[in-house]
């Protein structure tokens, strides 16, 4: 049986800081929310299990939710696959990752930071901020009506996938 040492835990959770800005030649500002070198994207981002490909979700996929009210709670959920890099594009939220061992980390995600979040984690967000919108970055594809592609776990079911680990 697995332990939960098999998969990943929060302090696998890697958090970036943006850089810039700097001017651009046409008067603007460039700023730099990640960067990562291209084996770090084929040995860990996208790297997938034989067992990962049945329905073949591999892909990348960049989604934004925005206008998020003050005080609202989202996310709490897991993926058996999907990994997330999340930005704030505006405002601010509180970031709470759990692992299958019951160790939790919290982040600040805000236009200066962000974090990159591996399968395996429940994680829920609080709004600190009227307005604030997020930037994901993920590694799986999304068809809305087909269930099979959607990798999105309640906490119960977390709860459940916990109690069935030694």
């Amino acid at each position: 049986m697995k332990q939960p040492s098999d998969f990943p835990s929060v302090a696998d959770v890697q958090v970036f800081e943006a850089r810039g800005p700097w001017d651009t030649k046409s008067g603007g500002e460039l700023k730099v929310l990640f960067a990562l070198p291209l084996t770090t994207l084929l040995d860990c981002y996208l790297k997938y299990k034989p067992s990962d490909l049945e329905p073949d979700i591999r892909g990348l996929r960049v989604y934004t939710v925005g206008n998020l009210p003050k005080g609202r709670i989202g996310g709490t959920e897991w993926h058996r696959l999907r990994q997330e890099i999340v930005f704030g594009m505006s405002g601010a939220v509180r970031w709470t990752c759990e692992d299958l061992s019951g160790d939790k980390r919290e982040f600040l995600i805000d236009c200066q930071r962000g974090i990159w979040m591996p399968p395996s984690i429940l994680h829920t967000y609080e709004v600190i901020e009227e307005g604030s919108s997020l930037l994901v970055v993920a590694n799986t594809l999304f068809v809305p009506g087909d269930p099979e592609t959607h990798d999105t776990y309640s906490a119960e079911m977390f709860r459940e996938a916990l109690s069935g680990i030694e």
